[in-house]
């Protein structure tokens, strides 16, 4: 929910509410990455660098990390399917 109210805020321009929803939702789920891009998107709008720069490295962290995970499921899954 909060996730969404920070879309909402955000597109209506109520970007210092939009940052504190995001957040929110980085408190409940650290890994979030759409609210991770959007902080980082608020954050470049309002020219603040250093934490644009924070998020679109933790956004490029968690997405290798996806990416690392579905290569792992697949090489299980192409394995598991040599064994049949």
């Amino acid at each position: 929910m909060h996730y969404y109210l920070g879309v909402a805020y955000a597109r209506t321009g109520s970007n210092a509410k939009a940052v504190a929803s995001f957040k929110r939702v980085l408190g409940i789920n650290g890994s979030h990455l759409e609210s991770i891009k959007e902080l980082a998107d608020l954050y470049a709008l309002s020219g603040d660098k250093e934490n644009e720069r924070k998020y679109r490295k933790k956004a490029e962290l968690i997405m290798a990390q996806i990416a690392e995970q579905e290569k792992e499921r697949r090489e299980r899954e192409e394995k598991e399917e040599e064994e049949c």
